[in-house]
């Protein structure tokens, strides 16, 4: 008998050393995460991974979704992450239960996202509960049944998951599948917004607003207004603009309510993009970029918006029909070009084309820089990289940046001239000097890689920063790299953080690589926060809100 105590003893003694040390090897891959060393956190997670440790498989299936020290899979990040979740491991569950939903590195599937959520709700997860009341109130993968969502929803806001708390305030206010109650709907929208939920802060200040449940009080909702337009909510930015431009509570501030215009539009808002438009068009005393402020009015048109082309009506209503092409009137007159960027709005290429021909023969800037648009990308006409640099080349000896980039661009690719990348350079710091944004960048870049330029590290985030600073997501993304790695910039935490923040919502018209530029600082901020305390967290985001684009 003693024999047989004393070796149960030594297999539990074995055990329970065996589970300490798969810990400490547990916390060895963490804390190898944490220092970025990816392949050293993988390399010590597998063989605990394989031997059934579900915070192994849990975090072997992080590193596959994003890629961290191994090549990016997602059916081998599903794959650990399912190993993770049989054994009801619970982030592993709601994981799954996002990556099917979306669609993240697997093929879309909403009926095993809700499965998947199902399992975590049931283990009493907020935000599994949330989701699954969800996919029911959409009918995701599930079918449509308002109750059962309601259902979802308030168990989650019972806890006080704030999004869930939002849309009980919702259900009830709209009275879906009840009678409504908009004193309850008040009530639960008014705890959710105070617990930071954006969508309730701004559903709240649109009450306040109007009258709807509550009294009149706009100076609330101008508060509610702005901490939801913070989180990047479009409708509240459009809204504090509005409010901004009126003076409602403040002194009347044209340049923050363009701030946060800019910040709508470049989220798709149409209504931001036509305001923005038709203040950069009407009501400032001469656009500093008439190309772009049309671009923003171009993206309300390509979604059908009727004030987009009741904007475009007024535009055109009350100009010459004949060209004016008087030297007293200057090469930037307006009626000059508006006729010419209207056609280029519209995409009606023919037309634009037969608009801004005699402009830009006569030398106005803008309309050789349609015209060499035109050309390069070949809208309505054949690609003609010759046309386009000489159309490039006018336009920017006449001093417009944004063709001096351009005209950059060719000599460096060797596009329509011969390649020369010592005039590419000069060109593209003519237009980054001119306060051009994207040459700034483009500048930076060259320095970083010794490309046309001495390669120069400083130098290269100096004009980083100059970009940065006018809200340019990917200079603000390199920006962020080059403090968090420290090249050319001391390392600081900090000031990576709250620029990888800024990056991941763009401002600019002529972005078009913003989902890129958002999933890589989403990614590269994550990162960070693994390093840092919930203090420099704070701060870095507070920096982020804070923040103004400087305008040339």
């Amino acid at each position: 008998m003693r024999k047989t105590r004393r070796l149960l003893f030594i297999v539990m003694a074995g055990s329970i050393l065996l589970t300490m040390s798969a810990r400490a090897d547990f916390l060895s891959g963490l804390q190898a995460y944490g220092a970025g060393d990816f392949e050293a956190a993988h390399d010590t997670w597998m063989p605990l991974g394989e031997a059934g440790d579900a915070q192994a498989q849990y975090r072997l299936g992080l590193l596959y979704l994003y890629g961290f020290g191994v090549a990016r899979n997602g059916t081998t990040a599903a794959e650990w992450l399912t190993r993770a979740a049989e054994q009801d491991f619970l982030m592993a569950q709601l994981d799954l239960g996002r990556i099917y939903f979306d669609g993240l590195g697997v093929p879309r599937d909403r009926a095993a996202a809700a499965a998947w959520n199902r399992r975590a709700a049931e283990q009493g997860s907020a935000r599994a509960q949330y989701n699954l009341g969800r996919q029911y109130d959409r009918g995701h993968g599930i079918a449509l049944d308002y109750a059962e969502a309601f259902a979802w929803f308030r168990k989650a806001a019972d806890q006080g998951f704030p999004p869930a708390m939002r849309r009980v305030g919702q259900y009830l206010a709209a009275g879906i599948g009840m009678d409504p109650d908009l004193d309850a709907a008040v009530r639960w929208l008014s705890d959710a917004a105070i617990a930071g939920d954006a969508e309730a802060q701004f559903d709240l200040g649109q009450r306040y607003h109007a009258g709807i449940g509550v009294d009149k009080d706009q100076a609330l909702a101008s508060t509610l207004f702005r901490r939801a337009a913070e989180q990047g909510v479009a409708g509240a930015q459009h809204n504090l603009a509005l409010y901004l431009f009126d003076g409602v509570e403040t002194d009347p501030d044209p340049g923050e309510a363009v701030f946060w215009l800019r910040r709508a539009a470049a989220q798709n808002l149409a209504a931001s993009q036509i305001r923005l438009s038709r203040h950069l068009l009407l009501e400032r005393p001469r656009p500093s970029d008439t190309f772009g402020a049309f671009l923003w009015l171009g993206r309300a048109v390509q979604q059908q918006d009727p004030a987009a082309k009741a904007l475009v009506v007024e535009l055109a209503d009350g100009l010459p029909t004949t060209y004016d092409l008087n030297p007293a009137r200057g090469p930037e007159d307006r009626k000059a070009t508006t006729f010419c960027l209207l056609a280029f709005t519209l995409r009606q290429w023919q037309e634009a084309m037969r608009r801004c021909t005699p402009f830009a023969d006569y030398g106005n800037p803008t309309a050789q820089f349609v015209m060499g648009r035109m050309h390069e990308r070949g809208l309505g006409l054949t690609a003609d990289a010759f046309a386009a640099a000489r159309w490039y080349r006018r336009a920017a000896e006449n001093g417009l940046p944004r063709a001096q980039n351009a005209i950059g661009r060719l000599f460096l690719r060797g596009l329509g001239v011969d390649r020369d990348v010592r005039r590419g350079g000069a060109w593209i710091r003519r237009a980054a000097e001119n306060g051009y944004a994207p040459a700034q960048f483009n500048l930076g870049y060259m320095h970083s890689q010794g490309f046309g330029v001495p390669k120069n590290a400083v130098a290269a985030a100096n004009w980083f920063r100059r970009a940065a600073e006018r809200g340019h997501a990917r200079a603000q993304f390199n920006l962020a790299a080059s403090y968090m790695n420290g090249v050319g910039l001391p390392q600081d935490p900090v000031a990576a953080y709250r620029w990888f923040e800024l990056a991941a919502t763009p401002q600019g018209v002529d972005q078009n690589e913003g989902d890129q530029v958002t999933a890589q600082s989403v990614s590269g901020r994550g990162r960070l926060a693994a390093r840092m305390t919930p203090a420099q967290i704070e701060e870095a985001r507070r920096q982020a809100r804070a923040f103004r684009p400087k305008r040339s």
